[in-house]
């Protein structure tokens, strides 16, 4: 079934003044969203265009990103979408949001230049660095916790089985170790991040959630819906594996750290940081591979994307060592 666009009488008992909807327009359909977005050309009011989106509150994304504006809207050390109204109608969540004309959306098939992942990855400080041992955080009983929510040995043993039958083993001798060794690769990495102060991560940093401004080319991160309570190296491993790759690694780690210090993480060094994104870069590899085991895309643009995720993630581990050695002796060799 085709969605239906918002209509001008929604929209205006929504915002709490008359508008009218000159035009609509379907948007981000090519990225496999789960939720329905469409941009709204509007007469009347005080606000210019907007974008609303809706989804089933029955979904995994639930209330998170409704709850996320009403909290943190305007109040984070990096750029966001003015949120104008945010609620529920029945089953389906809504986000009115402002339109950010001309601006370009990233795309996980893409590659962006250095200078572009650079940019994202000091915004990530930024933001972490704000919310850097926060407990404020801890009085969100909404802000679902990322250290309590990691799957079991079961789950770890049913996946390594369906990923063996539909890819077969890694042509990495180091991926295909820590394949086997899942449990610990897991465990591993959540004693290295549970050392971390929490703060507010993302939970899904990846290119298609990142909006470019024209002429500047600042990053907005939009798409909040797993945002969470947990180590802020998830976000920063996330960029490290899915945008970047070899050498240019190094570089972005000192960005990232010398960001999340000056917006208030004090005392973190640069070896901490190094040693947090190995410990995220643990989780990754578990979630990476045996994540997507049963996922079975239904467009070739999925398809694409699992088959670069496998590849990243890959060469992701063998690549880390020349940046810390060490990462994996607890778990391989």
């Amino acid at each position: 079934m085709t969605p239906r666009p918002p209509t001008s009488n929604w929209l205006s008992s929504i915002l709490g003044y008359e508008v009218d909807i000159r035009s609509s327009a379907r948007v981000g359909e090519a990225y496999g969203l789960a939720s329905e977005i469409f941009r709204l050309e509007l007469t009347g009011g005080p606000v210019g265009d907007v974008v609303v989106k809706r989804w089933d509150l029955d979904s995994p994304a639930g209330t998170a990103e409704i709850r996320f504006y009403e909290h943190f809207g305007g109040r984070l050390d990096i750029p966001l979408p003015v949120c104008l109204a945010g609620g529920s109608d029945g089953s389906t969540g809504y986000l009115v949001l402002s339109a950010l004309d001309g601006f370009r959306q990233g795309d996980v098939l893409v590659d962006e230049g250095d200078d572009v992942i650079e940019r994202i990855v000091r915004m990530l400080g930024r933001l972490h660095g704000q919310w850097w041992g926060s407990a404020e955080l801890d009085r969100l009983p909404w802000l679902r916790d990322a250290m309590t929510t990691l799957p079991d040995d079961a789950w770890c043993a049913d996946r390594r089985s369906a990923f063996l039958d539909r890819f077969g083993q890694p042509q990495s001798d180091l991926a295909g170790e820590l394949l086997a060794r899942a449990p610990e690769v897991l465990a591993r990495g959540t004693a290295i991040l549970g050392r971390v102060p929490a703060t507010l991560v993302h939970g899904d940093a990846h290119l298609d959630n990142f909006l470019f401004a024209p002429g500047t080319g600042e990053p907005y991160l939009i798409d909040w819906a797993g945002c969470r309570r947990g180590p802020g190296a998830q976000d920063l491993a996330a960029v490290l594996v899915g945008m970047a790759a070899g050498d240019t690694r190094r570089r972005l780690l000192d960005a990232y750290h010398d960001a999340l210090v000056e917006h208030g993480a004090s005392g973190v060094s640069q070896e901490d940081v190094v040693a947090m994104a190995g410990g995220a870069l643990h989780w990754m590899f578990v979630f990476w591979t045996l994540g997507t085991a049963r996922w079975m895309p239904t467009t070739p643009r999925e398809s694409a994307m699992q088959r670069d995720h496998l590849k990243r993630i890959e060469g992701a581990v063998d690549e880390w060592q020349s940046i810390d050695p060490g990462v994996f002796d607890a778990v391989a060799g």
